[in-house]
């Protein structure tokens, strides 16, 4: 699956989401930080993204298996502290240690280790 970039108007916020093609234009809501701006992203034009062998490389993405619903986010905080979510309850994660942290914290393990 290829990476799209989108971009929210109303804070300018970029975003890179891993999408199957046929969900690439789903309606995506700017998560916008601590204080999410709910703005709708718009998906830039398609460029097509190789992962460099860097290990330190990575950007943000958004988890739906690590997802909430949006009315429990008080208790998602306390498993999760410092995460962010998106209006409708998936958590951004801003670097592969966060991954993992996350991951361990939900006891789930990353399959494609």
């Amino acid at each position: 699956m290829p990476f799209y970039d989108y971009h929210c108007e109303k804070c300018g916020k970029d975003y890179s989401f891993y999408s199957t093609i046929d969900g690439r234009d789903n309606v995506r809501h700017c998560a916008g930080g601590a204080e999410p701006c709910g703005g709708q992203l718009h998906r830039l034009a398609f460029q097509p993204k190789s992962v460099p062998s860097n290990p330190g490389y990575w950007t943000p993405r958004v988890s739906d298996a690590l997802g909430i619903n949006p009315d429990q986010l008080q208790e998602a905080l306390k498993v999760h502290p410092g995460a962010e979510f998106t209006p409708d309850g998936a958590m951004v994660i801003h670097s592969h240690e966060e991954f993992k942290r996350r991951l361990k914290e939900s006891g789930m393990v990353d399959r494609n280790k």
